[in-house]
């Protein structure tokens, strides 16, 4: 797992620039394979940041944290691992967004200027790869699961704040 954090960095860093270039000269088989990859990586990291950050919650202010005789090092851990899950996500949604680029024709060129095929905006070689239900059953589910773990902030105790998990608010004080 920590090999992976590595390839996610380099992949924040180098995906949408490089990956539609090297799309150029692909079929749409294969971009929407690469598709189905990205959003099947964003499903797994996604849906194990939420475990290991439900896990944290759990240990710091559920019923575990009465019960797990080590609860906040092993909250600690859990909270280290939803960590790496997230900081691995800006590259995997990048990954998938090239390859939407891709598959989409945007960003591909045949006059090395930056324009379309004629200059007035149409798409050229890779126009028409995805169906729109390919659009909004995989890649509109991943891209917004991607955007909830990378905006979500793992709630941290406070100091000095109150244990949340005893029996209810402290009595009212008597006159």
């Amino acid at each position: 797992m920590k090999v992976f954090l590595p390839l996610s960095i380099i992949a924040l860093v180098s995906a949408p620039a490089g990956v539609v270039n090297a799309q150029q000269g692909q079929n749409c088989d294969q971009i929407v394979g690469q598709i189905n990859n990205d959003a099947g990586a964003i499903n797994r990291s996604a849906n194990s940041y939420w475990m290991h950050r439900a896990n944290y919650v759990d240990l710091i202010y559920g019923p575990s944290s009465r019960v797990v005789p080590n609860a906040t090092q092993v909250a600690d851990q859990e909270k280290s691992q939803a960590d790496v899950e997230k900081q691995g996500m800006p590259g995997k949604v990048a990954s998938l967004k090239a390859h939407v680029a891709a598959a989409n024709g945007q960003g591909q060129n045949n006059n090395g200027q930056g324009q379309n095929n004629n200059g007035q905006g149409q798409k050229n070689n890779g126009q028409g790869c995805l169906t729109p239900a390919e659009q909004s059953t995989v890649v509109e589910p991943a891209h917004k699961q991607g955007k909830r773990v990378n905006f979500d902030q793992i709630p941290t105790p406070e100091a000095g704040e109150q244990n949340l998990t005893g029996p209810g608010p402290p009595a009212m004080p008597l006159r």
